[in-house]
């Protein structure tokens, strides 16, 4: 078995031809790179995308926070039993109120 070579036919290059297709083929890469990695691209919107999810979760978690600082407020303004509560809470007492502290019988043999 014998290998055979033709000669090939030399065809004249048109260099501008191949100018006009090179500059295609770049024009054609950079616009693929502008639309994934440019100001607007995929991964830039997909950032947003993530940035807008954590930023909408906050916005829920403070509206809840607002709803029930406004809860307390009202009741602190017109609620008189919550007021007496949230002070006793807070260590407050009234005159004739006695408070009892109860220590567990080991932390008071600790004491002695």
């Amino acid at each position: 078995m014998t290998l055979v070579f033709y000669r090939m036919k030399k065809i004249p290059v048109n260099y501008l031809n191949l100018f006009i297709y090179l500059l295609i083929i770049a024009v054609t890469l950079w616009i693929g790179y502008i639309m994934v990695y440019g100001k607007g691209g995929i991964v830039r919107r997909n950032e947003l995308r993530k940035e807008l999810a954590i930023i909408s979760r906050e916005i829920d978690e403070l509206s809840s926070q607002k709803d029930k600082l406004q809860w307390e407020i009202e009741h602190l303004s017109n609620d008189e039993r919550y007021i007496q509560g949230f002070a006793h809470d807070s260590g407050y007492r009234l005159e004739d109120e006695m408070i009892f502290k109860f220590i567990e019988r080991d932390k008071l043999e600790g004491i002695r």
